[in-house]
């Protein structure tokens, strides 16, 4: 039997990795995977030379994991509602700002 995996859209993958890993194990690696991203972002700040590679490996990881854990929340009405607010309090902060031209 040929694994489907790879005709999979990215949400029906991350439904796979869910069902597969679990939310807690997957709640755990983000977690890990945050952790990583955060010090080669600080290694950045603070002037090392880190090659782009390894800081875009740790942000697609990040992304993959954040991407999870909001595929499992998407039927979570509450979800929505704190990201349109959350949206909105962006879009003030934008309108309040002055941007140089």
């Amino acid at each position: 039997m040929v694994n489907n995996v790879y005709f999979c859209t990215d949400s029906e993958t991350y439904e796979k990795a869910l069902k597969y890993f679990g939310i807690e194990a997957q709640r755990l690696k983000a977690i890990e995977e945050m952790s990583e991203l955060t010090v080669e972002i600080a290694k950045m700040l603070n002037g090392y030379d880190v090659p782009e590679t390894r800081y875009l490996s740790e942000l697609i990881d990040t992304q993959l994991l954040i991407n999870q854990l909001v595929h499992n929340e998407l039927g979570n009405p509450s979800y929505w509602l704190l990201r349109r607010q959350k949206i909105e309090r962006l879009k003030m902060r934008l309108v309040n700002e002055e941007f140089p031209t």
